[in-house]
């Protein structure tokens, strides 16, 4: 006969009557009151003598086993008091331990009502037959609902998207670290933007006289341990080399100066002393040598951290524009975050276009003003510290001012299914070439830059891909407005794409790049094709924009899952662990209530 373990006398008594006017053979329990199940059986001493009390479960209850169907029926009041529900949580536990049949009923929650007596004398024998022959589960966990954590699907790298040029090189560094190529080719294609800078433009339109700079920002989104900094390291490297020779070169032209300016104070002091003489006399001052020696600028190209005030002192010096590598991207985002860093994220924003002014005053310093602060910028970020970031900075306050939309180049790509071992030399043959196409690119003038557009078959491509773009940004249903908003910033992608793709194709070929130079509808169809291979990766991104509540119970079905709770928990099991997001009572409660996937106080 099935068991139906209740809280009090009565309302065994009131069941045992019930089965008794319905003909049903059930053995109602009283167990008096949410934890009756467990007594004491005993005593017993501990470790130092000390005689203590034993407890365990009430003798009766090993009825409750071998498969016997056993109902667990509490007061009505289990919804609302969390430790009723832990109690019923540990009688779950102790039954299947003793291989019961377990089945959680709950009592509706009704006025007047708490006791399945009450019950029984409010809504009558047929609810009470409703209760023990309704819907049952097999635990005390309801069904469990979506956490929104699964990624939608990105479409995969495709060697096609890059100049022919750069393909051997992203092959190579992609196998020998074992990574996904996305995160090299993202590299690749802002370390050509960082290189060109103001040095080249395009005019994506026929007539009109709209004019892109192709200076871009991008990041890799990977877990810790995907290689992201030696990766990065790798592709740059070519940039590294053109800096250390400029540096070499600026030294040996900074000794020149050095050696011209004493010169030059050696004149000054010998005009002073002839002009002192001469006034003397009653005569007139001599007349003053110029100043024809000027320190020479240092040029840049690449900067891996710097303050913002020293960034515009260095853009001062290099018109072409830099780029900027923050291999931690979330430390550099919270420095703009910060109050009293307005001024910094200002003109970080004007240096994404690449063609505003930005003058810093300071006392002492005077003023230094850059005609068209250019800034490439380049980063790596953890997907947990993405989704902690987008969560906040794109809830509608001061900073969601559409910085984060201005990463136009990135990538979060599925992680590989197998690693193999890769031990060989790196392709030097590659790397030489992408050094001749850095090195070519950046000795590009920016007293005349080249002034490029379309040709007319790229051109009608352009504007059929642009007028699908536009449909995308002003007619497409719900998709996120930080996605709308990064979607805007590929109508200058594109063309600065295709820019840079026949710019680097020329580089490696030695051919000549004319002023006016004009893209053809290869490099125009591969930018293009990296669009929209690039939509589906931002798509990925904006889509685990979700709020701290949800990202903490999407974290502890994490920990849920690995098994790295028990199959019955506390919430101070949860928060004694210091998981991130899970590391107070109160989150991880809160993680705990959005599911109930956790059963205790």
């Amino acid at each position: 006969m099935p068991i139906v373990l209740v809280e009090a006398e009565k309302s065994a008594l009131a069941l045992t009557a019930w089965a008794e006017r319905n003909a049903r053979r059930i053995v109602a329990v009283a167990m008096g009151g949410a934890w009756g199940w467990k007594a004491k059986t005993g005593r017993s001493s501990n470790s130092n003598g000390k005689r203590v009390d034993e407890t365990g479960p009430t003798p009766g209850l090993e009825y409750a086993s071998r498969g016997r169907k056993s109902f667990i029926l509490l007061d009505a009041n289990t919804f609302t008091n969390e430790k009723v529900r832990y109690a019923r949580s540990k009688l779950v536990q102790h039954l299947n331990a003793q291989g019961a049949d377990v089945m959680v009923l709950d009592l509706p929650s009704i006025p007047r009502v708490n006791g399945p007596d009450d019950f029984i004398a409010v809504c009558g024998d047929e609810a009470m037959a409703l209760v023990l022959d309704g819907p049952r589960e097999q635990s005390d966990w309801p069904e469990p609902a979506l956490l929104g954590d699964e990624l939608p699907p990105v479409q995969p790298f495709d060697f096609a998207f890059l100049p022919c040029s750069f393909r051997p090189l992203v092959d190579d560094v992609s196998e020998r670290m074992q990574i996904p190529p996305d995160y090299a080719a993202a590299i690749v294609v802002v370390a050509l933007a960082g290189c060109v800078g103001r040095r080249a433009s395009i005019r994506p339109k026929a007539v009109d006289q709209w004019r892109v700079i192709p200076n871009l920002w991008g990041a890799n989104i990977a877990p810790p341990g995907f290689m992201k900094s030696p990766v990065l390291r790798s592709v740059v490297l070519p940039l590294t080399r053109i800096e250390e020779l400029w540096h070499a070169e600026h030294e040996h032209e900074r000794e020149v100066f050095e050696t011209e300016r004493e010169v030059e104070e050696l004149r000054w002091q010998a005009w002073r002393e002839e002009s002192k003489k001469s006034i003397k006399k009653g005569g007139s001052a001599q007349t003053a040598p110029g100043n024809t020696v000027k320190a020479p600028p240092q040029k840049r190209l690449i900067l891996a951290d710097s303050t913002f005030e020293k960034l515009h002192e260095i853009l001062s010096d290099n018109p072409a524009g830099v780029l900027v590598v923050r291999d931690e991207l979330p430390g550099w985002l919270a420095q703009l975050d910060k109050q009293g860093r307005e001024g910094e994220r200002a003109f970080y924003l004007q240096g994404w276009n690449g063609a505003g002014s930005f003058t810093i005053d300071r006392i002492g310093r005077g003023s230094i003003r850059v005609p068209a602060v250019c800034i490439s910028l380049f980063g790596n970020i953890q997907p947990s510290r993405l989704r902690c970031y987008l969560s906040t900075a794109l809830a509608g306050g001061p900073n969601d001012d559409g910085l984060f939309q201005r990463f136009q180049i990135i990538v979060w790509p599925d992680p590989p299914g197998k690693w193999r071992l890769i031990d060989r030399a790196p392709n030097t043959a590659a790397l030489a070439v992408a050094e001749k196409i850095f090195n070519s690119l950046s000795s590009l003038s920016t007293e005349e830059p080249i002034d490029a557009c379309f040709a007319a078959d790229a051109q009608n491509l352009f504007f059929s891909w642009w007028t699908e773009l536009e449909g995308k940004i002003r007619g497409a249903p719900g998709l996120h407005p930080a996605m709308l908003g990064h979607l805007s910033k590929y109508r200058s992608l594109m063309p600065s794409l295709a820019l840079l793709f026949a710019l680097a194709d020329r580089a490696a070929l030695d051919a000549a790049i004319p002023a006016g130079m004009t893209v053809g509808l290869e490099h125009a169809r591969q930018a293009a094709a990296y669009c929209e291979y690039l939509e589906s990766h931002a798509n990925r991104v904006y889509t685990c924009v979700v709020s701290p509540e949800t990202a903490a119970a999407r974290d502890l079905a994490y920990h849920i899952k690995v098994g790295d709770l028990p199959e019955l928990f506390t919430t101070r099991d949860v928060y004694v662990k210091g998981w991130r997001s899970l590391d107070s009572a109160e989150r991880a409660r809160v993680a705990r209530s959005f599911g109930r996937c956790g059963l205790g106080a």
